[in-house]
Protein backbone atom coordinates (compact mmCIF):
# COMPACT_ATOMS: atom_id res chain seq x y z
CA UNK A 1 0.00 0.00 0.00
CA UNK A 2 2.21 2.85 -1.23
CA UNK A 3 1.98 6.13 -0.34
CA UNK A 4 -0.24 5.14 2.69
CA UNK A 5 -0.04 8.16 5.69
CA UNK A 6 -0.62 7.29 9.04
CA UNK A 7 -1.39 10.47 11.64
CA UNK A 8 0.42 9.25 15.28
CA UNK A 9 -1.80 11.14 18.24
CA UNK A 10 0.19 10.06 21.56
CA UNK A 11 0.18 11.42 24.71
CA UNK A 12 3.67 10.72 25.43
CA UNK A 13 6.31 12.19 23.05
CA UNK A 14 8.54 8.90 23.46
CA UNK A 15 5.17 6.40 22.37
CA UNK A 16 4.77 8.73 19.68
CA UNK A 17 7.93 8.09 18.31
CA UNK A 18 8.41 4.57 18.91
CA UNK A 19 4.53 4.25 17.06
CA UNK A 20 6.29 6.37 14.16
CA UNK A 21 9.44 4.17 14.06
CA UNK A 22 6.65 0.91 13.79
CA UNK A 23 5.02 2.45 11.01
CA UNK A 24 8.02 3.71 9.27
CA UNK A 25 9.38 -0.26 9.49
CA UNK A 26 5.99 -1.29 8.47
CA UNK A 27 6.25 0.54 5.20
CA UNK A 28 3.95 3.64 5.51
CA UNK A 29 4.51 7.31 6.05
CA UNK A 30 4.40 8.33 9.76
CA UNK A 31 2.81 11.69 10.49
CA UNK A 32 2.17 13.60 13.86
CA UNK A 33 0.29 16.49 15.05
CA UNK A 34 2.26 19.54 15.26
CA UNK A 35 2.94 20.82 18.79
CA UNK A 36 -0.28 23.09 20.05
CA UNK A 37 -2.45 21.91 17.33
CA UNK A 38 -5.37 19.62 18.36
CA UNK A 39 -5.72 16.05 16.13
CA UNK A 40 -8.81 16.84 14.51
CA UNK A 41 -7.24 19.64 12.78
CA UNK A 42 -4.42 17.82 12.12
CA UNK A 43 -7.10 15.62 10.51
CA UNK A 44 -8.65 17.73 8.69
CA UNK A 45 -5.32 18.95 7.54
CA UNK A 46 -3.50 16.07 6.73
CA UNK A 47 -6.31 13.66 5.36
CA UNK A 48 -4.19 10.47 6.94
CA UNK A 49 -5.87 7.08 5.87
CA UNK A 50 -5.32 5.89 9.67
CA UNK A 51 -5.09 7.87 13.08
CA UNK A 52 -3.59 5.74 15.76
CA UNK A 53 -5.21 7.45 18.60
CA UNK A 54 -3.99 7.13 22.04
CA UNK A 55 -6.82 6.58 24.18
CA UNK A 56 -5.25 8.81 27.24
CA UNK A 57 -4.68 11.80 24.89
CA UNK A 58 -7.26 14.47 25.46
CA UNK A 59 -8.87 13.73 21.53
CA UNK A 60 -9.62 10.56 22.55
CA UNK A 61 -12.81 11.30 24.52
CA UNK A 62 -14.07 14.18 22.44
CA UNK A 63 -16.19 13.53 19.52
CA UNK A 64 -14.56 16.09 17.07
CA UNK A 65 -11.39 13.83 16.52
CA UNK A 66 -13.84 10.84 15.17
CA UNK A 67 -15.96 13.72 13.34
CA UNK A 68 -13.03 15.02 11.24
CA UNK A 69 -11.85 10.99 11.19
CA UNK A 70 -15.28 10.43 9.38
CA UNK A 71 -15.25 13.32 7.35
CA UNK A 72 -11.77 12.81 5.83
CA UNK A 73 -12.47 8.98 5.25
CA UNK A 74 -9.67 8.53 8.14
CA UNK A 75 -10.24 4.94 10.00
CA UNK A 76 -8.78 4.95 13.50
CA UNK A 77 -6.69 2.54 15.48
CA UNK A 78 -6.76 3.21 19.14
CA UNK A 79 -4.43 1.87 21.44
CA UNK A 80 -3.11 2.40 25.20
CA UNK A 81 0.31 3.71 26.25
CA UNK A 82 -0.20 2.95 30.12
CA UNK A 83 -3.79 1.63 30.24
CA UNK A 84 -4.09 -2.49 31.16
CA UNK A 85 -5.52 -4.13 28.16
CA UNK A 86 -8.84 -4.93 29.27
CA UNK A 87 -9.18 -0.38 29.60
CA UNK A 88 -8.13 -0.19 26.23
CA UNK A 89 -10.13 -3.12 24.40
CA UNK A 90 -13.16 -1.91 26.66
CA UNK A 91 -12.47 2.40 25.46
CA UNK A 92 -12.54 1.30 21.98
CA UNK A 93 -15.89 -0.99 22.28
CA UNK A 94 -17.54 1.74 23.66
CA UNK A 95 -16.24 4.25 20.47
CA UNK A 96 -16.81 1.33 18.33
CA UNK A 97 -13.00 1.40 16.94
CA UNK A 98 -10.26 -1.55 16.86
CA UNK A 99 -7.61 -1.36 18.93
CA UNK A 100 -3.68 -2.60 19.86
CA UNK A 101 -2.11 -3.05 22.98
CA UNK A 102 1.43 -2.40 24.08
CA UNK A 103 3.87 -3.17 24.05
CA UNK A 104 3.30 -5.15 20.52
CA UNK A 105 6.03 -6.36 18.42
CA UNK A 106 6.80 -5.78 14.78
CA UNK A 107 5.11 -8.32 13.15
CA UNK A 108 1.64 -7.77 15.17
CA UNK A 109 1.76 -4.77 14.78
CA UNK A 110 2.15 -4.56 10.79
CA UNK A 111 -0.26 -6.92 10.07
CA UNK A 112 -3.43 -5.00 12.38
CA UNK A 113 -2.59 -1.71 10.54
CA UNK A 114 -2.72 -3.50 7.22
CA UNK A 115 -6.18 -5.51 8.28
CA UNK A 116 -7.73 -1.93 9.05
CA UNK A 117 -6.55 -0.44 5.95
CA UNK A 118 -7.63 -3.29 3.74
CA UNK A 119 -11.24 -2.62 5.40
CA UNK A 120 -10.98 0.81 4.59
CA UNK A 121 -10.10 -0.04 0.72
CA UNK A 122 -13.21 -2.24 0.46
CA UNK A 123 -15.47 0.29 2.67
CA UNK A 124 -16.17 -2.04 5.24
CA UNK A 125 -18.23 0.18 7.57
CA UNK A 126 -16.18 -1.62 10.83
CA UNK A 127 -13.61 -3.42 11.74
CA UNK A 128 -14.21 -6.02 14.57
CA UNK A 129 -12.97 -4.67 17.75
CA UNK A 130 -10.42 -7.20 18.95
CA UNK A 131 -7.19 -7.06 21.29
CA UNK A 132 -3.80 -7.77 19.72
CA UNK A 133 -1.65 -8.54 22.60
CA UNK A 134 1.95 -7.75 21.24
CA UNK A 135 4.86 -8.90 23.21
CA UNK A 136 8.53 -9.34 21.84
CA UNK A 137 7.62 -12.58 20.16
CA UNK A 138 4.69 -11.10 18.39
Amino acid sequence: MPNVRILVVAEHVMIGALLGALVELAGYRPLFVEAGEAADAAIERLGPDLVLLDCEHAAAAGDETYRAAFEADSRILLFGSSLSASDTERFAARRGAPCITLPIGYTAFSQHVRSVLEARQTQEARVPVREVRGGASA
